[in-house]
């Protein structure tokens, strides 16, 4: 009795994204979660989809019994990123969630969104990416690492980086710039301090611009520090840019 051609509007390029509203379980016998999501996955024009999780439904007495088990939502998540088209997930309501019904708010924070995520661009919107800050350097300071940079010029088509995404290795070897676990920084400013260092240890910092919508520099600022045993010195500090594989 509400109709709405969502699939249309998709379609035609009329939204930017959608989070379908799938609030049956995995073992719905009317719905499976996964046919949905899968089906969404075939049908995203491009488009982003977030999968629509109902966190109210977790551990209430009047659902079904898959749904008084945290595993539920779990699994969905999990569906949700085996999907390439499907970019994340919406819960709702963050009522709900808050509330921590099976602890599931704990079981997310631990082990299914422990690190940053960054927003998936939308090239449709806008294909240019910004310039790489410029000027990198890395000094020590009281035991901690300092590091600054330039904000770039404007890109051609004339913006300037929104924020900067700051990650740390400990080695150039295998630097993989698409693991969340080594982003230490999500930020407008162009300076950070680093106070996770230990002594006796090389790290390699690798920064990127980002602008409004969320379009990653094809380049990042990359500088390399090393510690000593009471972090009182720094090695000579080597700049650079690396190219984004």
């Amino acid at each position: 009795h509400l109709y709405a051609d969502t699939r249309k509007w998709l379609e035609l390029g009329w939204i930017d994204y959608l989070t379908p509203q799938i609030y049956w379980s995995t073992q719905s016998k009317y719905a499976p979660y996964e046919v949905l999501i899968q089906w969404w996955n075939e049908n995203n024009f491009g488009r982003h989809i977030y999968g629509g999780h109902s966190a109210f439904k977790i551990g209430s007495p009047d659902e079904e019994s898959t749904w008084q088990q945290s595993s539920e939502i779990f699994r969905q998540i999990m569906l949700n990123r085996r999907y390439k088209n499907i970019q994340g997930s919406m819960f709702f309501s963050a009522k709900s969630l808050i509330k921590n019904p099976l602890k599931v708010l704990d079981t997310l924070q631990i082990k299914y969104y422990q690190y940053p995520a960054l927003l998936p661009a939308m090239p449709w919107k806008d294909p240019i990416p910004p310039l790489p800050p410029d000027s990198l350097r890395a000094t020590l300071v009281e035991g901690s690492v300092v590091l600054k940079w330039s904000h770039p010029k404007a890109a051609t088509d004339g913006e300037k980086p929104a924020y900067y995404v700051v990650s740390r290795f400990e080695s150039e070897l295998g630097m993989n710039l698409n693991d969340a676990s080594k982003i230490i920084a999500i930020q407008k400013d162009n300076f950070i301090l680093d106070k996770e260092v230990e002594a006796n240890k090389r790290y390699v910092y690798v920064i990127k611009s980002m602008d409004k919508l969320h379009n990653e520099s094809t380049q990042s600022a990359v500088v390399k520090i090393a510690t000593v045993r009471k972090l009182t010195m720094a090695s000579p500090i080597k700049e650079g840019v690396l190219e984004n594989d």
